[in-house]
């Protein structure tokens, strides 16, 4: 009996010395040190990948806006980094339909915001929208043209945010005088749909 027992033994350490590994897909992290490649890893980031930007950028025209949907992604700055956004008061507001802030949270969407300054979005600095999911720690939201963050049916989770002056309603003297923070919304386009607005204050 002991003898077959040993037999069994190798007989099984044997078999599993011929199953093959299980070919786990890893979360990728990406350092960006220029505009071009930072815009291309958000783009191709698979599910659970952090971008990280070594470098500030500018961002010159809406197509350029960082909108992420059906994927869960980190976005976070190295150092002292900050992203400018496309803005540009010339274009009347009435126009501007679309999501024209610097960080979108999409449908399907979960985006972590880390260590990053954002400043003059031709509308907020991060957006979650229509069951999209942001948080946001250690970020400061400056001159964006609607407010600095917008939960429009989605969540936004704060860790830690600071605001500067984002708004641009103009006095007779010509300055700004609205200072927008956090806009919670469920916008005519997606009055329909079962997600929520929420806010979460960590």
């Amino acid at each position: 009996m002991k003898k077959l027992k040993t037999i069994l033994s190798m007989i099984i350490v044997g078999c599993c010395a011929f199953i093959p590994m299980m070919n786990v897909d890893a979360a990728e992290t990406y350092e960006a040190s220029s505009k071009e490649d930072f815009l291309n890893y958000i783009n191709t980031a698979a599910d659970g990948d952090t971008v990280k930007l070594t470098t500030s950028i500018t961002l010159d025209n809406v197509n350029e806006i960082i909108d992420i949907k059906n994927k869960e992604i980190t976005i976070e700055g190295v150092g002292d980094v900050t992203i400018t956004g496309f803005r540009d008061d010339a274009i009347d507001k009435s126009t501007l339909i679309g999501n024209y802030s610097i960080i979108v949270a999409g449908e399907g969407a979960k985006v972590h915001v880390k260590n990053l300054s954002l400043e003059r979005s031709q509308k907020y600095g991060v957006q979650a929208y229509n069951g999209g999911y942001a948080s946001v720690e250690n970020v400061y939201i400056n001159d964006c043209r609607y407010g600095g963050v917008l939960v429009n049916a989605g969540t936004v989770e704060i860790i830690s945010l600071r605001l500067g002056f984002n708004g641009s309603n103009k006095d007779e003297t010509g300055m700004s005088v609205l200072n927008n923070g956090i806009e919670i919304s469920k916008s005519n386009k997606i009055a329909d749909s079962d997600n929520q607005p929420s806010i979460i204050m960590n």
